[in-house]
């Protein structure tokens, strides 16, 4: 995993922030609204995981498993085939926040609640520049968006090998969190499943249709943007969350249960999403 997110992550960032389309200001307020919806499921995570006793590596996998969703593995593809490739550009626009807003917020979460004793902010921090796990993708980022606004352009090819390299870095993960997989572990977690449910598929998508109305989505190209927005809230755990989860030493068979059951629970919510697309 490590070998991954150091060695993919940076190229995949780069190749994806070099072509990006930084012409429309207002479109460009998709991933603020992204990090905002985020930074509200703070507030009922946190309320939640007190209500459960959760310990501190449950915690951990229990509240990162609740702020993060599968926005670009699933929700840009559901975009696709219920709105079709304008809507797929947005879906990917908007989840731009979620690599720096992880590898920040997220893993810094994720080793706060990894360690046994509380942690210094200034030590968060000091731990922050050097670590490589936390580096390398935003600096991959931010190598692909300077060459975009210096108006290099980028080689075709570049296109090509960044869907290898994207496809071999979920094969990665997937592996990974195969081996570590223990679905007879995956038991007792319905406290826990219940109340990421409500926030996940109730919660997250009436915060999301609130940030888009007050942004305007709903007047900008028929409302795409705001359909975007809405199908991404409502979306299942991220699998980085997973990845964190086993990184940092956190609850692992919580953070596996939370991503694999709020995934199933989405498919029966599906005609419910067309729906709601179709209203919106």
């Amino acid at each position: 995993m490590r070998r991954a997110i150091c060695g993919l992550e940076p190229l995949i960032g780069c190749f994806a922030f070099w072509i990006l389309d930084l012409s429309d200001l207002k479109i460009l307020t998709l991933p603020l609204v992204g990090a905002l919806i985020v930074t509200a499921t703070f507030i009922p995570a946190l309320p939640s995981a007190r209500i459960l006793r959760l310990d501190r590596k449950r915690k951990g996998s229990y509240v990162l498993g609740a702020l993060f969703s599968n926005g670009g593995y699933i929700g840009a593809p559901l975009c696709f085939i219920l709105l079709g490739e304008e809507a797929f550009a947005l879906a990917w626009l908007y989840i731009i926040f979620f690599a720096p807003y992880f590898f920040t917020v997220g893993f810094s979460l994720a080793a706060r609640y990894g360690q046994e004793e509380r942690i210094s902010i200034r030590h968060s921090l000091k731990e922050f520049f050097s670590d490589r796990v936390r580096i390398m993708p935003l600096l991959g980022i931010g190598l692909g968006a300077s060459l975009n606004l210096l108006r290099y352009p980028r080689p075709e090819f570049f296109g090509v090998l960044n869907k290898v390299l994207v496809a071999l870095a979920i094969f990665v993960y997937m592996f990974a969190i195969g081996l570590g997989l223990r679905l007879k572990k995956m038991k007792g977690f319905s406290r826990e499943i219940t109340f990421i449910s409500l926030i996940k598929f109730i919660y997250v998508p009436l915060v999301g249709i609130g940030f888009g109305l007050l942004f305007g989505y709903h007047h900008i190209l028929g409302g795409l943007p705001l359909k975007v927005v809405f199908i991404q809230a409502i979306m299942p755990a991220a699998i980085w969350s997973v990845i964190a989860a086993n990184l940092y030493g956190l609850n692992k068979n919580l953070a596996n249960s939370i991503w694999i059951w709020t995934t199933l629970l989405l498919l029966p919510l599906l005609p419910l999403i067309m729906w709601i697309v179709k209203i919106l």
